[in-house]
């Protein structure tokens, strides 16, 4: 037979074992094999914790408008709204490394997103008053709890495609 018609038929054959997952596949960290159902769900958890710590960093730039409006703010105001929540990842990253670090990795995210939940919820009796104090106090919560997500995604995405695998700390 042809080398270059065996070659063409072995990565057919290949290529139609990987996609009916004859062969588990393997991470790159360790050679224990994992499923693809646990893999997909790894990677869906991922995909939804980086989508709603995006979508709240996105909203920073739509509240300006509205902020400037509802609290009459001059143009240098206004930009204390990204200011206040980009600041908290810089002073609040050293008590964010010591929580990851106390708390399981799991734990520490749930923590994370409660924190964000509260700043979330700091914005109603701010806009109650119209308080623009208030509403950068919010806002300094939320990237405190959007402070360092990628540490307790991993984690939790290793969890989720080997159980056993996931160490409590590292």
């Amino acid at each position: 037979m042809d080398p270059d018609r065996r070659s063409i038929r072995d990565t057919a054959e290949l290529s139609a074992t990987i996609s009916h997952n004859e062969t588990p596949m393997t991470t790159a960290s360790a050679a224990a094999p994992i499923s693809r159902r646990n893999y997909i769900v790894g990677m869906t958890v991922i995909a939804i914790f980086f989508f709603i710590f995006g979508f709240v960093t996105w909203l920073n730039g739509i509240l300006i408008p509205f902020l400037r409006t509802a609290c009459e703010l001059t143009d240098f105001q206004a930009y204390f709204v990204t200011f206040a929540f980009y600041i908290s990842y810089f002073v609040m990253s050293l008590p964010s490394s010591a929580l990851l670090k106390k708390s399981r990795d799991s734990t520490g995210m749930s923590i994370r997103l409660w924190v964000m939940a509260v700043g979330a919820l700091i914005f109603i009796p701010a806009a109650l008053s119209r308080s623009f104090l208030i509403f950068l106090l919010g806002l300094f919560v939320q990237g405190y709890g959007n402070g360092s997500p990628p540490d307790g995604i991993r984690s939790v995405c290793r969890h989720h495609q080997d159980p056993g695998r996931a160490p409590p700390n590292e």
